[in-house]
C-alpha cells in the first residue's frame, strides 16, 4: 500500500500536500512538492523498491519516440548516470550562483552496498550550471498538457565519474540566496519531511496515532497528505540522518535527497558471477587456413605476381591485398609496410556468445540479409542470442563466428609461442587495418591478430541496395571481391557506411551493447588466444599466453582497449593510439561531421528530439554541419538520457581500474577526430600526468624511442604527440601527426614526396616511425622481450 502512495504522488494524481495554493508562497523557496510532480532528479523515489528497476511516470506530452526510451530502455535499468550525471533542481527565482559555494553537497553514502561513515565523508567537487526548465501549469491531462512557463533551475555536474550501484546524498544548505539577495527557504513539505522525528505516525491500518502537522486527519483531502508526508518521511530520513552525522543540522537543509546509480562495470567483469563477461567459450581459434594458398596456382588476379617469381604465395598474396586487386600499388604498399616480415597470413574463426538481441532488418531483404542487432535482452542479465555450444563449430549461428585475420613473423616458431599483439580497429574502420603497423610488429617477432567489431566490416548489417549518383552513396550490389564477395554483395562498409546499420545511432541502447558486445568478444579472443598453447598450437597459430599485447587506434580500438585492459588480467601490456573518455563530448567535439555527427543529428531528426533538414552530402547543408543542434533543447535533454544510457559502455568508467595496468596513451596534438577534450579526460580519469614524446628524428637508419619511455620502460605513459614544421627549432626535421598517423603516414606539408635519402617531405613517415616505434618499444619492454 505505502509503495502504491508513493507513485501516486509522483504521478500526481494525490490531493496536494499542502497546506495553501503556493509551495513557495513565503518567499523564495527550493522547489520540492511530488504531489505536483516537482522533485529534483534523479532521486530515489523514482525507483521501484519492488523490482530494484527505475519506474519513470509518463511525462507531459511524451511522444511514441520518448515512450519507447522510457519504458523499452530506461525503466530497464537499475540506477541513474554515473558520468557527467547531470543533478536538476529548480528554484522559484533566479539563484545567485557565489551563493552556492560550500552550500551544495554530494557526498557517496553507499558504495556498492557498503554503508560509508559520515564522520569520514568528502563531498564531490560539483559545477553548477544555472538554466531553465520548462514546466505546464496545466497537467489535467498528461497527454495534453497546456499553459507552459519557465522557471529556473541549476545543474549540478559532478567532476568526477560515479561509482556504480552507489547512492548519493545531496544537501542544498541555508545560505542560497537568490539574484537579488534575499535567502531562499524550504518548501512546505520538505520542512516536514526534513523533521529529525516523525511529523505523522500511522498504525497497521493507516489510522494516525500521531500528527504534528496543521493538516486534519478527519478530513479526507488532509488524510491522504498525510499519508503522502508519511512515506516522505521515511523516504528521506536515512539521508537526513546522514548528513547530521557529517555535522549538518536538518534544520540548515533547504533540500535533501539521493540517488542510487546504475550498474555499469560488472557485466564485462569475468570475476561478478553470472556476468556476460564470466563464462566465455574454452576454445581455441578454428579453422586456421593459410591464406597463402590462394595464390599457389599464380592463377586469375594472382597471375599478377609472376612478374616478380620467385617470391612467397604470402608476399604475392599481400601485394594483391593492399593493392586491392593493382598488383603495382600493392607491390609499393607492401615495401612500405613490411610485408617482407610476415612468414603466413592466416584466417581462423573465433566462436563467441553474441548477446545483442534480432530485430527485423525490414530495410534490406537481398541476397545475404541479416537480423539487425538489438539491445540486450536485460543491459545486467541478458540471454544468449546466438550461442557457441553446439559440438561442430561451424554449426553454430554464424554471428557467433567471428573471422579472425592472424600475421605471423618470419622465423622459427618460439619454444614458449609467439609473443602476440590483438589490434583492434577505428570506427568504421575494419580488421585490415592491420596492415598498417603489421611490419613493425612482425619483425619484432609478435604474432598480430584482428576481429571486426560489432557492426563493423565483415559485421556490418547491410540495410540499402539503392543506387546513387554519388560512388560514396551508392549501395548497389558488388558482386566481386579479394579474396571474394561479401555474403550481402554489399559495398566495402569502411567507404559505404550509409549502406549499413550505423556504429552510432538514435537507438542508444542498440549502440551500448554493441560495443559492450565487442569488448566480450575480445575477452573471448583473450581466452581462445591462450588456448592455442605450443603443446595444442591452432594449426600455424602458437601463443605464449603469458606475452599478449593490445593495440588499439581511435574510438573503437582504443575506447573498447580502455574497457578490455579495465576487465582483462591477461593483457600484458596495452596501447591506445587516439582514443578518449566520454562518448557524448567526442561526438560534440569532433571534427567528422559528415562521418560521426550527421548519421546521429539525422536519427534525431528521425525521433523527433530535432528538427531541421537531414543531412545532404550533395549540397553540403543540413542541420549537421552548424553548431545550432548541440544548443537545441531536445538535444541537451538527449544528450543527458544518451550519456545515461551510454554509461555502461563508456571508457569514462572504467578508466579508473587502469592504475595497476600497464598502458601507454598516445594523444595526437589537435586530433581532428577523436577532440583532445576526450584523450585529456582519459588520462585524467586514469591518474596519469601528461608528457610529451620525442621529435621524430632519424637517427641513422631508425628513430629512437622517446625519452619518457626510455627512462621509464615499464610505468604507465600519457604522452603528447605535437606536429612540427621542418625546420622548426623544437624539431628540425618536421613532424606532422594526423589522426591516422599510427597506421599511414600524413603527407607532408612541404607538398613534396618523402626523399628517404635526404628525409626532404618525411615529415609524415617520421611521425608514424615516431608512434610506432614507441610503441613496438613498449611492448618490447613490458613483454620482457627486449635484448
Amino acid at each position: 500500500m505505502k509503495t502504491q502512495w508513493l507513485a501516486c504522488l509522483l504521478l500526481g494524481a494525490c490531493a496536494s500536500v499542502t497546506v495553501d495554493d503556493n509551495e513557495g508562497g513565503l518567499g523564495p523557496t527550493v522547489e520540492f512538492d511530488p504531489a505536483n510532480r516537482i522533485i529534483p532528479f534523479p532521486n530515489n523515489l523514482l525507483l521501484d523498491p519492488a523490482t530494484g528497476k527505475l519506474d519513470l511516470p509518463q511525462q507531459c506530452n511524451e511522444s511514441a519516440t520518448s515512450t519507447a526510451t522510457r519504458v523499452g530502455v530506461l525503466n530497464t535499468l537499475d540506477g541513474f548516470g554515473t558520468y557527467e550525471t547531470t543533478i536538476n533542481v529548480t528554484f522559484t527565482e533566479e539563484v545567485d550562483l557565489a551563493s552556492l559555494a560550500g552550500r551544495v553537497l554530494v557526498f557517496e553514502r553507499v558504495t556498492a552496498g557498503e554503508a560509508n561513515d559520515p564522520l569520514t565523508a568528502t563531498p564531490l567537487p560539483v559545477v553548477a550550471i544555472p538554466g531553465k526548465a520548462v514546466r505546464f501549469t496545466n497537467q489535467d491531462d498528461i497527454t495534453n498538457c497546456s499553459d507552459p512557463v519557465m522557471v529556473d533551475q541549476v545543474s549540478f555536474i559532478s567532476r568526477v565519474p560515479l561509482t556504480q550501484k552507489s547512492t548519493y546524498t545531496v544537501a542544498l544548505l541555508d545560505g542560497i540566496e537568490t539574484a537579488s539577495g534575499e535567502d531562499f527557504t524550504p518548501s512546505f513539505t520538505w520542512s516536514l519531511v526534513r523533521e529529525p522525528q516523525p511529523v505523522v505516525l500511522l498504525d497497521e491500518n493507516d489510522n494516525v496515532i500521531l500528527n504534528r502537522t496543521p493538516l486534519n486527519p478527519d478530513k479526507a483531502a488532509d488524510k491522504a497528505q498525510l499519508l503522502g508526508i508519511d512515506l516522505l518521511w521515511n523516504a528521506h530520513h536515512t539521508a537526513v540522518t546522514y548528513l547530521a552525522g557529517t555535522g549538518h543540522d536538518s534544520s540548515e537543509l533547504l533540500l535533501a535527497f539521493e540517488f542510487t546509480t546504475q550498474t555499469t562495470v560488472d557485466p564485462l567483469d569475468p570475476e561478478v558471477e553470472g556476468s556476460p563477461a564470466s563464462t566465455p567459450t574454452p576454445v581455441g581459434l578454428l579453422g586456421n587456413q593459410s591464406l597463402a594458398g590462394l595464390a599457389a596456382a599464380r592463377s586469375g588476379v594472382f597471375a599478377q605476381c609472376v612478374v616478380d617469381d620467385p617470391i612467397s604465395n604470402n608476399e604475392c598474396l599481400l601485394r594483391i591485398l593492399l593493392g586491392g586487386g593493382n598488383y603495382a600499388v600493392g607491390k609499393a604498399t607492401c615495401a612500405a609496410a613490411g610485408c617482407a616480415a610476415v612468414s603466413n597470413t592466416v584466417s581462423s574463426l573465433l566462436l563467441s556468445k553474441q548477446y545483442q538481441t534480432d530485430v527485423d532488418n525490414t530495410l534490406y531483404t537481398g541476397t545475404g540479409t541479416q537480423p539487425i542487432p538489438g539491445a540486450w535482452s536485460d543491459p545486467i542479465s541478458p540471454v544468449v542470442a546466438h550461442g557457441t555450444d553446439n559440438p561442430n563449430p561451424l554449426l553454430n549461428d554464424i554471428q557467433a563466428r567471428l573471422g579472425v585475420l592472424v600475421l605471423l613473423p618470419q622465423g622459427a616458431v618460439p619454444a614458449d609461442g609467439y609473443p602476440t599483439v590483438i589490434f583492434q580497429h577505428g570506427i568504421t574502420r575494419s580488421r585490415t587495418d592491420m596492415f598498417g603497423v603489421m611490419g613493425s610488429l612482425t619483425s619484432q617477432g609478435f604474432a598480430v591478430v584482428a576481429i571486426d567489431a560489432a557492426n563493423h566490416g565483415s559485421r556490418a548489417v547491410r540495410i540499402s541496395n539503392a543506387d546513387n549518383d554519388d560512388p560514396e552513396l551508392d549501395c548497389t550490389d558488388v558482386p566481386v571481391g579479394i579474396p571474394g564477395p561479401r555474403a550481402d554483395l554489399g559495398p566495402d562498409p569502411t567507404t559505404h557506411t550509409s549502406c549499413y546499420v550505423p556504429v552510432f545511432s538514435a537507438d542508444l541502447a542498440a549502440t551500448r551493447d554493441a560495443f559492450r558486445q565487442t569488448v566480450l568478444d575480445l575477452q573471448q579472443l583473450v581466452t581462445s588466444l591462450k588456448a592455442c598453447t605450443p603443446a595444442a598450437p591452432c594449426g600455424p597459430i602458437s601463443v605464449d599466453a603469458s606475452k599478449i599485447a593490445y593495440l588499439g587506434h581511435s574510438m573503437v580500438g582504443g575506447n573498447f582497449g580502455t574497457m578490455l585492459l579495465a576487465t582483462e588480467d591477461d593483457i600484458a601490456a596495452a596501447v591506445f593510439n587516439g582514443t578518449g573518455a566520454g562518448w557524448l563530448d567526442i561526438i560534440e567535439n569532433t571534427e567528422q561531421t559528415e562521418a560521426f555527427q550527421c548519421p546521429l543529428v539525422d536519427g534525431l531528426i528521425d525521433a523527433g528530439f530535432l528538427s531541421g533538414a537531414k543531412f545532404d552530402k550533395a549540397a553540403g547543408t543540413g542541420l549537421c554541419t552548424t553548431d545550432v543542434w548541440k544548443t537545441e533543447p531536445g538535444y541537451r535533454q538527449f544528450r543527458v538520457i544518451g550519456q545515461w544510457i551510454l554509461d555502461p559502455a563508456d571508457p569514462a568508467n572504467f578508466a579508473s581500474r587502469l592504475t595497476d595496468k600497464t598502458f601507454l596513451l598516445q594523444r595526437i596534438d589537435n586530433d581532428d577526430t577523436v577532440p583532445n577534450i576526450a584523450t585529456d579526460n582519459e588520462g585524467a580519469l586514469a591518474f596519469q600526468l601528461k608528457g610529451d614524446a620525442s621529435c621524430g628524428v632519424p637517427i641513422g637508419t631508425s628513430i629512437p624511442p622517446s625519452t619518457a619511455l626510455l627512462a621509464a620502460p615499464t610505468q604507465s605513459h600519457f604522452l603528447d604527440y605535437v606536429s612540427f614544421a621542418p625546420g622548426s627549432a623544437a624539431c628540425p626535421p618536421g613532424n606532422t601527426f594526423s589522426h591516422g598517423s599510427l597506421l599511414k603516414p600524413e603527407p607532408s606539408v612541404l607538398g613534396i614526396a618523402c626523399n628517404q635519402q635526404t628525409g626532404a617531405g618525411c615529415d609524415g613517415t617520421f611521425a608514424t616511425v615516431r608512434l610506432q616505434t614507441d610503441m613496438v618499444f613498449y611492448f618490447l619492454a613490458n613483454l620482457d622481450l627486449l635484448p
